[in-house]
């Protein structure tokens, strides 16, 4: 998980990645990454705070911002296999089988979501 380093993350910050983070207090509770206007690239909620909407209302906002900012409406994940479940409630479909990178097994799947 080097990618989640302090380090990592502020080098995202600096080049083609958007975070938003959802805060309470100080705590954080959830954190959304897109990457160049198109790939969404973390989307993490605290324990705490799970099944309350956020990651749905988290990922909206971020989307509607890419698109705003001239995306298509076409996004893309590559998910954990623990995590494949919240995107395919958040409306995205598999493109391939499982396959492993570097040791990682993921899911790529992917989204078109109509412009407003």
């Amino acid at each position: 998980m080097q990618s989640m380093s302090v380090e990592s993350i502020q080098r995202y910050i600096d080049t083609n990645y958007q975070y938003l983070v959802c805060e309470d207090q100080s705590k954080i509770m959830a954190v959304i990454a897109i990457r160049d206007n198109s790939h969404l690239f973390h989307l993490f909620v605290s324990d705490t705070y799970q099944g309350k909407g956020l990651a749905k209302r988290l990922w909206l906002l971020a989307a509607n911002n890419s698109i705003t900012q001239g995306n298509t409406g076409y996004f893309t994940v590559n998910s954990a296999l623990n995590a494949q479940k919240i995107y395919l409630k958040l409306g995205f479909t598999p493109v391939s089988e499982v396959r492993i990178r570097k040791g990682i097994k993921d899911i790529p799947m992917e989204i078109y979501l109509e412009p407003d």
